[in-house]
């Protein structure tokens, strides 16, 4: 699947910025040691490694694939998304979308900005037909999976009782949920989200001008951006770059 997700990159159909998202995704490919069906647990992907060990991750397939070969894939992009925000933000085993350092100003306006695009998909599905009864669904799914609240401190919670975070970086996050309010999914999911989506919507062949397809993408290029800024400024800090 990770390799199929890969060869998508040859279809001169994809537009440009689904290109430069699988581009992205596949760089952190090597970090997935371990690829499995779940052994007892949830689908997803988790950080495997302590603090001061080079980084590697789990990913536990879903089983469930309700939608055939769009699913799968748009799955693999969304966990896949997972490691390389991770890497960008330099973010905690939560692998919270939020540049390590940020305050919570800053997260207030992040999660707003999120939350309004996710806002403005919405709108762009409710006008545009040409989506089957199955697609428009979990388009919806995902766009109310990218903003639930309470996401961020509930994970928060569920890793330091696991002991896979300090309680520092637990208050931390407790904090950052609050400073996202009901918008504090979006400081989990949001890219995955989105990058789940444009694969989605290639693989079912929708019209590159429909006014979902066009909002989607300026949106997904937004966050690439913000990903490739945070992911140099991390480089730096780490003193890997001048």
């Amino acid at each position: 699947m990770i390799r199929d997700l890969g060869e998508l990159r040859e279809d001169e159909r994809l537009p440009g910025e689904t290109r430069a998202v699988i581009d992205e995704l596949m760089t952190v490919v090597g970090l997935v040691t371990v690829k499995q069906y779940p052994q007892g647990g949830m689908p997803g992907m988790k950080l495997t490694t302590a603090a001061d060990q080079d980084p590697a991750f789990t990913f536990n397939v879903d089983t469930q694939a309700r939608g055939g070969t769009s699913f799968m894939l748009g799955h693999v992009a969304h966990e896949l998304t997972h490691v390389a925000a991770h890497q960008a933000f330099g973010s905690s085993p939560v692998m919270e979308l939020v540049r390590a350092g940020a305050t919570d100003a800053q997260v207030t306006a992040l999660a707003e900005e999120r939350r309004d695009t996710l806002a403005d998909l919405r709108r762009a599905l409710g006008e545009g037909a040409g989506f089957s009864d199955f697609q428009q669904r979990m388009l919806e799914e995902k766009l109310k999976y990218g903003g639930a609240g309470g996401k961020l401190k509930n994970y928060a919670n569920a890793f330091a009782k696991a002991g896979k975070i300090t309680p520092e970086q637990q208050a931390q996050l407790i904090a950052w949920d609050a400073a996202a309010g009901p918008a504090s999914g979006t400081l989990v999911e949001y890219d995955t989200v989105i990058n789940q989506m444009l694969v989605y919507l290639h693989l079912w062949e929708t019209d590159q001008d429909h006014p979902f397809y066009v909002e989607l993408r300026a949106a997904a290029q937004v966050a690439f951006d913000r990903r490739s800024q945070a992911r140099a400024a991390t480089a730096q800090a780490a003193g890997n770059i001048p």
